[in-house]
């Protein structure tokens, strides 16, 4: 059932939707924005927009690295910065103060996220490489 994937160039309207796809989680929380901001200390605000970048991230990554089936790690980071380009040009336009160290955050949130989307599809897609370079004979 699995189909099997060409390896092709990535255009910037792929790009374009990975991004949409790792910014919309961080988005919908930016929405209650206020209400983290008074019931949880800094830790915890900055803990939770790291693992929504995280996962908006990784999801995006595993998308595009599916799609273009070829260079992951290229896709994946790729994926990752144009990801946190987009979400600082937005938070810039829409007006948002962001919290102390909330951009360190978030561009580790998303970068790494796209990176680890991109390899997990990676090591499912060719299990046998990843064991090859683990263990040459």
């Amino acid at each position: 059932m699995d189909k099997e994937v060409q390896p092709r160039n990535v255009s910037l309207r792929d790009y374009a939707a990975g991004v949409a796809v790792a910014n919309a989680p961080a988005w919908m929380l930016n929405t209650y924005r206020d209400i983290i901001k008074t019931q949880l200390s800094l830790i915890f605000q900055l803990l939770i927009i790291g693992l929504t970048t995280l996962a908006g991230g990784a999801l995006a990554g595993y998308l595009i690295a599916r799609k273009t089936g070829q260079i992951y790690q290229k896709a994946g980071v790729t994926t990752g910065l144009l990801s946190y380009v987009t979400y600082v040009v937005l938070s810039i336009i829409l007006g948002f103060r962001g919290m102390p160290y909330e951009d360190a955050v978030t561009i580790t949130g998303f970068v790494v996220g796209a990176a680890l989307g991109a390899k997990y599809w990676q090591s499912r897609r060719h299990p046998t490489e990843d064991s090859k370079e683990a263990n040459p004979t």
